[in-house]
């Protein structure tokens, strides 16, 4: 049987600021009520449970009149104050005055599971997977060292066919660290809640034809032929940067592993609620015990590209948080030596991450 304790009263103003909480919430989440007061939701609450909540939020004032007293009812992982998780079933209302005019929330949250506490393991995944990245960091930079310090010592040997290939080694070197620097960089932001989504509804072509442009380069450089099959009036809600980070860095891993002369199609469409992205090629594929440990943080899966470019695995796992923060999914079908299909799936529509939740 619930006790109080595993309930909490509350309500909150139109912007979604909480302006009372029940004494429970210390029981519950840990916080007094003065404590949880002071605090913002995305302090408390899980980042992927945020953004569905605001979300919510700002639907209520567009609703039909009729419906606007109905409860919504949703779930939400928040953060007890110990670093844990609680999952909650949360019952909100919308409140009017005697002129029928939106005033506030209300809300009564529910326990439904105490998750255990992760905090030490999560961080002990954390600190394995930074070392690892800092000897694929170490690599190419020590690399690039000692071929400077040979072009210091010993210039007037070399051949200018010799210099052209040595310089040509130095940059491919600092492209790779470049690029594993901005993903370490946007992947340790959201490990610390610094990325919060700016979503809105946009059309597909031109960001995703912007991107493919960009990519043009890299794949003329194999001879691999690219194809956009995306129609004009796909739209998707979702934060545009984000959505330019995850495409970008797949078609990247796409030409990174495909042969060449090979192809790659990035096609989108919309489906029902959803907009779906893909980005299949002909390359390499995935070997099936690779696979399993594509989008996990602390298994190492460094391999050469077919032209011996390097790779982390950092890039998929940022595309797979960054898809989640914009309440969507990632999924790869790929079988060894018959290329690879990754798809992401996103809302289309302002409301259709409501779907399952509501």
């Amino acid at each position: 049987m619930k006790t109080e304790v595993e309930k909490i009263v509350w309500s909150a103003d139109i912007s979604g600021n909480l302006t009372y909480v029940s004494p429970s919430v210390k029981g519950l989440l840990g916080y007094t009520v003065n404590e949880i007061l002071q605090m913002k939701i995305e302090d408390f609450i899980a980042p992927d449970s945020v953004h569905l909540l605001k979300i919510l939020l700002t639907r209520f004032p567009t609703l039909p009149a009729e419906k606007k007293t109905k409860p919504y009812v949703l779930e939400t992982k928040q953060i007890h104050k110990d670093g844990s998780l609680v999952r909650l079933k949360d019952e909100i209302s919308a409140v009017h005055n005697e002129f029928g005019e939106f005033t506030n929330f209300k809300g009564v949250s529910r326990c439904i599971e105490r998750l255990p506490l992760m905090k030490k393991k999560a961080n002990k995944e954390k600190t394995r997977f930074i070392s690892l990245i800092a000897h694929d960091l170490k690599d190419p930079i020590c690399a690039n060292t000692k071929m400077l310090e040979l072009l210091e010592e010993e210039y007037n040997s070399f051949s200018r066919s010799e210099l052209f290939e040595i310089i040509r080694e130095i940059h491919k070197n600092s492209k790779g660290v470049q690029k594993l620097l901005s993903n370490l960089l946007d992947w340790s932001t959201t490990q610390f809640n610094g990325f919060h989504p700016c979503p809105k509804l946009f059309k597909l072509h031109d960001l995703l034809e912007n991107e493919f442009a960009m990519q043009k380069v890299f794949a003329g450089n194999k001879n691999i032929s690219l194809k956009l099959e995306v129609d004009p009036h796909v739209h998707v809600f979702a934060d545009s940067n984000m959505v330019g980070t995850i495409v970008r860095n797949l078609l990247n891993n796409a030409i990174k592993f495909t042969l060449k002369k090979g192809n790659i199609v990035l096609a989108a469409k919309t489906k029902g609620v959803q907009t779906f992205i893909s980005i299949k090629d002909d390359g390499i594929g995935i070997k099936k015990e690779l696979l399993k440990n594509l989008f996990i943080l602390n298994k190492k899966k460094c391999r050469e590209g077919t032209d011996q470019e390097k790779g982390t695995g950092l890039g998929l796992i940022l595309c797979k948080e960054l898809v989640e923060l914009n309440y969507g999914s990632i999924s790869i079908q790929s079988k060894h030596s018959c290329g690879s299909t990754f798809t992401i799936a996103l809302p289309a529509t302002k409301f259709a991450n409501f779907q399952s939740a509501v």
